[in-house]
């Protein structure tokens, strides 16, 4: 059957005594077939995982979590079925042809579901962490196999855990919460409850999807369309001529790099969220733009520079047939901005990294292969990709992947458990960790200095806390008049 779903199976999964294990089919037939070229994202991101070679299981994107109400076994069967049904990504091979990489939306196929039943609840949590590690640590065969796998932790005929594991080929960090937000309605579904219907359950989880979802292969279509040939045109240009204009904070390459030369620095600090967070009450503005700001004068500092040029990943999300769109549709652009100096205000120095974001966000929705193209051909143009910022603010912790024990508000050090393609000298990602943020920044200590590296994280740390206390003495000398003349966007 074409497209089926290789997950893991019972005797690849070691369990602990006394554990059962079982292997459900979700079968579906007659769904609509369809093929096409690749999306702009979906082609950026099989780059991004081809770079890595066999490392690129390390994109897969883990979702899933406890049940608030564990659901019977056959109404989480029956709402996955429906999700498959659903969002034509979940059924998608993709093919190397003669215009490139090709979708295939399959019209048959099938996903295979791990059943892990415990005798003690207690310990459902551990088996889920071990479900994890083995569902995500393998490359998805994208040819082959549908791009996603699924697990229960079940107790008796009750599902506590659901565990699902999607390639970044299908989705991004947007899309992955939307569909967690609809695998959490397996908790809400209650013996003998008829309401299975995936857009029902949209809307009792507060999800506004339209009557007609969006699919990849519409937005495929309309990238290879004359309106979306002309939109590429248009950024491609507008980059270009970014890039060219930005130049190239060049990192001098060093003899002796730290062991293993990529390292992983991990700062996690409550003071930090408490302090963007106050930021935002006093002048109306959003963590993440506090977050770039400071991220972007961190990085001037270290390249020994008064400007910044670093590329951001941007959500996309601006048409209103993406908002809902279960496809990858973020892609980097560049963020460039100058005159930053030590004395200079920081709360001024945020306001007008906010101008520059907007202007980099204008420029980020392209077709990425030309793109490369057009740069490796240009040797005119010289731009140093070392600089890279994501933001992961509002798509969820990554909770599957454990941070480095590390006491709060020092940065612990760790071997890179990636490859770096593309040049990347630092790679800085902000995530929220609920009661904290988390700076993880991966670190080609072949081009920058330990000591650098880790002094970039602290200093970020440092330039929000002492704007905030500017803020608080702000407030404290005017509690009736909150500064609220600027109020910046999220940077996603």
């Amino acid at each position: 059957m074409n497209g089926a779903s290789e997950n893991v199976s019972a005797h690849e999964f070691r369990g602990g005594p006394g554990m059962r294990h079982e292997t459900h089919v979700v079968t579906f037939t007659g769904a609509p077939s369809r093929r096409g070229p690749a999306t702009w994202g979906q082609q950026f991101n099989r780059t991004r995982i081809e770079a890595l070679g066999a490392e690129g299981h390390r994109y897969n994107i883990v979702l899933g979590g406890p049940a608030l109400e564990p659901p019977p076994v056959r109404s989480a069967l029956k709402m996955l079925h429906e999700l498959l049904l659903a969002h034509e990504v979940l059924r998608t091979t993709w093919h190397e042809g003669a215009g490139g990489l090709q979708q295939v939306v399959q019209a048959e196929g099938r996903v295979k579901v791990l059943d892990c039943g415990v005798e003690n609840p207690e310990d459902a949590e551990q088996v889920t962490e071990s479900l994890r590690g083995s569902l995500r640590t393998r490359l998805f065969d994208s040819e082959r196999e549908l791009p996603i796998r699924c697990a229960f932790v079940t107790h008796g005929e009750r599902v506590l855990h659901t565990i699902v594991v999607v390639s970044h080929l299908a989705l991004d960090g947007v899309s992955a919460q939307l569909l967690t937000t609809e695998i959490q309605g397996l908790g809400r579904l209650k013996e003998g409850d008829q309401s299975h219907d995936v857009e029902r359950l949209g809307r009792r989880g507060s999800i506004d999807g339209p009557s007609v979802r969006w699919q990849p292969i519409d937005e495929a279509e309309y990238q290879c369309s004359p309106e979306g040939a002309r939109q590429d045109e248009r950024v491609r240009e507008r980059l270009i001529t970014r890039i060219t204009a930005a130049g190239s904070p060049i990192l001098r390459a060093r003899r002796r790099p730290r062991n293993g030369r990529f390292e992983r620095l991990v700062l996690r600090s409550s003071r930090l969220k408490l302090a963007a967070a106050a930021i935002s009450v006093a002048h109306g503005m959003t963590p993440a733009t506090t977050l770039l700001a400071a991220a972007a004068t961190s990085f001037a500092a270290a390249t020994g520079r008064d400007s910044v040029a670093m590329r951001i990943l941007v959500s996309n999300r601006f048409r209103p047939e993406l908002a809902q769109l279960m496809s990858p549709v973020a892609m980097d652009t560049l963020f460039a901005l100058g005159e930053i100096r030590p004395e200079s205000d920081f709360l001024t120095t945020a306001k007008r990294a906010w101008k520059a974001a907007m202007i980099a966000y204008r420029s980020a929705y392209y077709n990425p292969t030309l793109l490369h193209e057009q740069l490796s051909n240009a040797d005119s143009i010289v731009f140093d990709e070392a600089l890279r910022y994501n933001d992961h603010l509002g798509v969820g912790a990554d909770s599957w992947d454990r941070w480095p024990d590390a006491s709060d508000g020092v940065v612990a050090w760790s071997p890179s458990p990636s490859l770096q393609p593309d040049g990347r000298a630092l790679y800085l990602h902000v995530h929220d960790s609920g009661d904290a943020i988390v700076l993880e920044l991966i670190a080609d200590t072949g081009r920058i200095e330990a000591e650098t590296a880790e002094r970039l994280l602290y200093r970020i740390v440092e330039s929000v806390e002492s704007a905030a206390s500017a803020a608080e003495h702000h407030q404290d000398q005017n509690p009736h008049q909150p500064d609220r003349a600027h109020q910046p966007r999220s940077t996603q």
